[in-house]
């Protein structure tokens, strides 16, 4: 989780439209430079994410990977937005 000084409520923005691309986004917008284990985190998220939607029709039981997934990126973006502050 790396701060965002100039726009510190961005990721919590781009991870309501955006979903888990949001955490990618934060890897490489971090100061320090790209973080590897932060887009780790969003891989894992999108292979989350998508496992759900291809599976989604097997008693409607993995569409809640994908909602999951979702609030996730939007706590991601709510602790970037608090640590940024």
């Amino acid at each position: 989780m790396h701060p965002s000084t100039k726009f510190p409520w961005l990721i919590l923005a781009l991870a309501i439209f955006q979903c888990h691309n949001a955490i990618a986004i934060n890897s490489y917008q971090s100061e320090g430079g790209f973080c590897m284990q932060t887009t780790g985190i969003a891989f894992a998220c999108h292979l989350v994410f998508m496992l759900g939607m291809a599976t989604w029709w097997f008693f409607l039981l993995p569409l809640i990977l994908p909602i999951c997934v979702y609030a996730f990126a939007i706590f991601w973006g709510y602790k970037v937005m608090q640590k940024s502050k």
